[in-house]
């Protein structure tokens, strides 16, 4: 008997067991599926940002870890990048399939 694999390498998104390498990792995290996960996080971040900037008294963070002042804002920027950039991925492949 001849075994055959009926699944397209595009159908959908892998279990966590599944993803073996880091190139598909990648794919999974960019491919277009996280685009509203991503967008929704953007927007979050843009609005912790504003409210840190008028409260003025001393930003903490207590999660994951504990930072202070100048810390917290570094922290928030770098996020905010790293959804920029996951949602601009993810959004581009999303067009990109649906052309």
């Amino acid at each position: 008997m001849s075994e055959t694999n009926n699944t397209t390498p595009n159908e959908g998104p892998k279990e966590l067991e599944d993803i073996k390498t880091p190139a598909e990792f990648w794919q999974e995290a960019v491919g277009g599926q996280f685009r509203w996960l991503a967008s929704l996080l953007l927007v979050a971040n843009v609005g912790l940002l504003i409210w840190m900037w008028f409260d003025r008294e001393g930003q903490e963070m207590y999660f994951p870890f504990r930072a202070r002042g100048k810390a917290v804002w570094i922290i928030s920027f770098t996020t905010l990048l790293v959804w920029i950039i996951l949602a601009i991925l993810n959004w581009r492949a999303r067009a990109k399939r649906r052309f």
